[in-house]
Formats: structure tokens, C-alpha cells, sequence
């Protein structure tokens, strides 16, 4: 694993870069999708254009760091659920709403993608009633 010290950004990143390779493939449109949401939350908090690049070459370096798929899985719903403890509600369900954002970027949600936003939905304390 990295030893780069893991923040909630980079818990929520990983959450996003692991949505892309949920369906076995990571999509050009749903990387695209990753970068907005990423500028959608982090900018507000005072993350410019470098410290985005910054924090997202991190969150792949992190989530490539993983000898299994297992175990990065592992840790990214580690990170959901503190990601989800750290958070107001209204974000949490901009959250997974986010993620629903690019299981869909590519015109096709997969049966692992929707397997995978119902574990960051229960890692953020959510339900699916919450998200209507």
C-alpha cells in the first residue's frame, strides 16, 4: 500500500476511481466524470486546479497500490465509511448520487456497479429511500 497519509479526499476520490473500474473497465466518459465531481466537492474547500491534480495523482497512486482487487475494495469501504461518519447528510447523498453519476457516464449501469454504490450507500449510512 502507499504511504501517502489518507485523507477524507482521497477517501472519496478512491470511492469514484473504484465506481470506474467497477464494471472490469475504466471509460474515458467516466474518468471525465470523476474529474467534475471532483472539482464539484473539492473546490468549494479551497482545492485549485493543482491541488486537485495533486490529491487525484495521489488517490490513483493509493487505489493502484493494492495487490488484490479484495483488498483495495476493502479499503475503499473503509474510507466510505469514514467518509460517511465525517459528512452531513445532504453531502453523503450528493455522494451517491455522484457515483450513480458514473456507473451511468457510459450509457450502461452493471450489475457490479450497482453492487458496488449499494455497499458505499450502506458505508455512508444511507439508504435508497434517501436518495429519492
Amino acid at each position: 500500500m502507499s504511504e501517502i497519509k489518507f485523507t477524507q479526499a482521497h477517501a472519496l476520490i478512491g470511492m469514484f476511481i473504484e465506481m470506474t473500474a467497477a464494471d472490469g473497465k475504466m471509460d474515458k466518459v467516466e474518468l471525465q466524470t470523476v474529474g467534475s465531481l471532483v472539482k464539484f466537492f473539492l473546490e468549494p474547500n479551497g482545492f485549485d486546479a493543482d491541488a486537485r491534480s495533486k490529491i487525484i495523482n495521489e488517490s490513483f497512486d493509493w487505489w493502484s497500490s493494492f495487490k488484490t482487487n479484495k483488498e483495495r475494495a476493502q479499503a475503499v469501504f473503509t474510507g466510505a465509511a469514514g467518509v460517511g461518519d465525517s459528512f452531513s447528510k445532504e453531502i453523503r447523498i450528493k455522494i451517491a448520487k455522484g457515483l450513480m453519476l458514473i456507473g451511468n457516464a457510459d450509457g450502461v449501469v452493471h450489475e457490479k456497479e450497482k453492487s458496488f454504490v449499494s455497499g458505499c450507500v450502506e458505508c455512508l449510512n444511507l439508504t435508497f429511500e434517501d436518495l429519492k
